[in-house]
């Protein structure tokens, strides 16, 4: 009788444990690691982080107001923390669950965006000539899920000064979801 309950459990232990991997097929696709890549000016941008000083990927997504922000506040943000370079994109009452291509100059998911890339000469490239945006896939919170946005993007910008200009290709990001705000 032992040996049954034994059995019976390990059986069981294998059963939940394959349906768990299951759970995370979607995670293995794109190995889980969340990103924000890009090419500047035809060259690969490089994150990096400085330990318990500057994180090299940060993304927030608050359906619901949070704090001074409005719903639908989205963020993703990509820095190089040694040379003082970064990417933010800032998106304003995002509708959720929304995929498709959508041009940066009339959002059909957003009401506002919002670029800023900091060069290491400390040039800010803050205004928006033109680009595009195409989200593959934008799932919420789900009960015992998380939620994912991917995609891709390229931009260019005009520093502040109108004196000069950055490109932006090959930008792809793939990000989770984690927690719902109510």
């Amino acid at each position: 009788m032992i040996r049954l309950k034994t059995l019976f459990s390990c059986s069981f232990f294998v059963l939940l444990m394959m349906s768990c991997e299951d759970g995370f097929e979607g995670d293995k696709a794109d190995n889980g690691i969340e990103h924000l890549e890009f090419k500047v000016d035809g060259r690969q941008f490089e994150s990096a982080s400085i330990p318990s000083q500057c994180n090299a990927l940060n993304f927030n997504y608050f359906p619901e107001p949070h704090l001074d922000l409005p719903p639908g506040y989205m963020t993703m943000w990509a820095s190089n923390c040694v040379d003082s370079t970064s990417l933010s994109l800032t998106f304003q009452r995002v509708t959720s669950e929304y995929t498709g291509s959508s041009s940066f100059e009339s959002l059909d998911f957003a009401e506002s965006f919002t670029p800023v890339f900091r060069a290491g000469n400390s040039t800010i490239y803050n205004r928006l000539l033109d680009g595009s945006i195409t989200i593959d896939q934008f799932t919420g919170v789900k009960k015992n899920a998380s939620g994912r946005l991917t995609g891709t993007f390229e931009i260019r910008l005009i520093d502040s000064e109108k004196t000069d200009t950055l490109t932006i290709t090959e930008g792809k990001f793939n990000f989770f979801i984690s927690q719902k705000l109510h």
